[in-house]
């Protein structure tokens, strides 16, 4: 690594409008020179989810446990504000991040290793992490912070659905996409209880906590417009593949094109509520 003196520090903001533990975790999120959180000062949080979005790649993470996952963005869900994260829900706070800094990005990590493998806290859902690191709590603070999803540009200036969304409002109700993508937060994501098949699992998909992968975790809807490719593999580019991945859902292509038309102008301006 290239050692660099610090010449000096320059205010940019007169006025900080984030709350003093959400400033050190967005600094943390966007640090890649701190070998606490990555090893060779090259990569940090921000590398793959700047501005709390994705960076619309598909990570193979078969030899930490999973199998191809593509990057979710982490706006609009204000940390664990749609329960579980990740598309197998194998995390249950976000101080679980710590585990991931130490084996994908090869920190030292945000608290000791005393503390890290004390009983199972080193494991995902093992015992928790929350309030033993200031800095992890911090971090953990910047993602809850990221509770709104961007705005649709599919939608008109009255902010509204057009005809052939409001039309996909119907199909969504009649086809049961509701079942799992609950209005309004768009997922019946919880705590990993209610993990879904809808015949996209393969063995690429890998594993759930060592264990096998019986399904995936519920993705919002809220916001996807922005964030292809699709699925937890990103094997559909489009909103409309993915649907039609969907095997138990059939639909005339009409009806395929008026439900994309809705979920594309989804967004915190324009959530169903049933």
């Amino acid at each position: 690594a290239v050692n660099v003196p610090l010449l000096a520090t320059v205010p940019t903001v007169g006025n900080e409008s984030l709350a003093a533990d959400v400033l050190l975790g967005k600094r943390l999120f966007y640090d890649a020179r701190d070998d606490r959180l990555a090893a060779l000062d090259y990569m940090s949080c921000a590398s793959c989810h700047n501005e709390g979005s994705d960076d619309g790649r598909v990570w193979d993470f078969t030899s930490m446990g999973e199998g191809l996952r593509n990057t979710i963005s982490l706006n609009g869900r204000a940390g664990m504000g749609h329960g579980f994260l990740h598309w197998s829900a194998n995390f249950d706070e976000v101080q679980d991040f710590e585990g991931q800094i130490r084996g994908f990005a090869g920190g030292t990590g945000l608290m000791s290793n005393a503390d890290f493998f004390t009983g199972t806290r080193s494991e995902p859902l093992g015992d928790p992490k929350q309030g033993i690191s200031a800095d992890l709590a911090a971090l953990a603070a910047y993602v809850r912070s990221l509770d709104r999803a961007p705005l649709s540009p599919f939608r008109g200036l009255d902010r509204e659905f057009d005809a052939v969304a409001q039309a996909g409002v119907d199909v969504f109700r009649s086809a049961g996409c509701a079942d799992c993508h609950t209005p309004a937060s768009m997922t019946d994501s919880s705590d990993g209880d209610g993990l879904h098949d809808i015949g996209t699992i393969r063995a690429s998909s890998g594993d759930r906590l060592g264990g096998q992968l019986n399904g995936i975790d519920t993705p919002t809807l809220v916001g996807v417009w922005k964030t292809p490719p699709y699925l937890h593999d990103g094997s559909q580019t489009t909103l409309e593949g993915a649907i039609a991945a969907h095997q138990s859902t059939v639909l005339t292509s009409l009806e395929l094109s008026q439900l994309a038309a809705m979920i594309r102008q989804l967004d915190d301006g324009r959530a169903l509520v049933e």
